[in-house]
């Protein structure tokens, strides 16, 4: 097993392979221990094992100062210290960013935040980027944890099917606007705890997605409409959508043209009220700025109050379409404010 130490953003290969022999985590605590002890890190980054094992590890080397992360997600974060051990896949990607200074200053920037689980110069969770190829199942997980009434976990009613309510409403992003999608990451496990996707002209997007992504789909999800509708599922009401000729058109009664973009944001329960969901919407709204979008609608059902409460501390204000909100982005639209600074209660 190669090895890869930074210092003051320096890579130089290491041999690793006599610390590392059977992936057990007593093996890797006594790796990780017998390293720190040589090179001295404020963190190891092990690649390539289970989010179990790392915990394992981690409560087998608690001995150790030493903070150890795992992960793809923490290569990144390992550059940005100026001591930190990459062994492994962590150490081969390392060695890719060994010339590329942007990474290390792009987490440098990233704000979180406060945590006392991890050193002062790596934030507890970051942004990045989301792809279909790493991220879909992420995503797929989330959709249903946070898709029951008030952001609750529907797992229970799509148990049939875990898999259909993100192949609605997350994949397609990752398929079609992968450029307006993002995760929250947790720097020290490397878990995608959140999501925003987003569509810069969702008329569009509706057609593209009938072209490009739901013939594929449809096949794994037989439309339910020769069942009685009394007889239909949770999984059943999705599956239906999915075979509509309008899937994903427009709510009835949005000016489709002034607020043509829209955005989705979920974060599972035990990262919220950490500003993860403020932050996501932020960067996907300055995404869609950017973009030229003139303004933004989502979905934000009458009942769920802590939603409500999260877009208008966005500065998303209630639209003529039944449950839904938006988002302005010239100041001079009645009606619409300016986005608002992170809230201590939001998402």
């Amino acid at each position: 097993v190669e090895g890869a130490l930074a210092l003051n953003g320096q890579i130089r290969n290491m041999d690793a392979a006599q610390l590392i022999t059977d992936g057990t985590a007593e093996t890797l605590a006594a790796a990780c221990l017998a390293i720190a002890a040589i090179a001295d890190p404020d963190v190891i980054v092990v690649a390539g094992i289970t989010p179990a094992l790392h915990r394992a590890t981690v409560d087998a080397a608690s001995r150790s100062p030493v903070w150890i992360a795992s992960g793809r997600a923490a290569i990144r974060l390992a550059l940005c210290g100026d001591d930190a051990l990459a062994v492994g896949a962590a150490a081969k990607a390392a060695t890719c960013l060994e010339d590329d200074d942007e990474p290390m200053e792009t987490v440098r920037e990233m704000r979180a935040a406060e945590t006392t689980t991890t050193p002062e110069h790596v934030p507890k969770y970051f942004l990045r980027a989301a792809t279909e190829e790493e991220d879909a199942g992420a995503l797929v997980d989330i959709c249903v944890r946070t898709g029951g009434a008030g952001g609750s976990d529907a797992s229970a009613q799509f148990a049939r099917d875990p898999g259909i309510l993100g192949e609605r409403y997350a994949l397609p992003y990752l398929r079609l606007e992968p450029e307006l999608c993002a995760v929250a990451v947790e720097s020290e496990t490397g878990y995608i705890v959140g999501y925003a996707v987003a569509t810069l002209d969702t008329g569009e997007f509706c057609a593209r997605i009938q072209l490009e992504y739901l013939p594929g789909v449809r096949d794994r999800y037989p439309d339910p409409h020769q069942k009685p509708r009394a007889a239909w599922s949770a999984e059943d009401l999705v599956a239906r959508d999915l075979h509509d000729p309008l899937c994903g058109r427009p709510p009835r009664g949005l000016d489709d043209d002034f607020y043509a973009a829209h955005l989705r944001v979920h974060v599972l329960p035990e990262a919220r009220r950490a500003g993860l969901g403020t932050r996501l919407a932020t960067e996907l709204l300055g995404r869609l700025r950017e973009a030229g979008a003139r303004g933004c609608h989502a979905a934000v059902p009458a009942a769920d109050v802590r939603a409500r409460r999260f877009a208008e501390s966005l500065g998303f204000r209630p639209l003529p379409a039944p449950g839904y909100f938006g988002f302005a982005f010239n100041d001079d639209d009645p009606g619409v404010a300016e986005t608002k600074a992170e809230t201590p209660g939001s998402a």
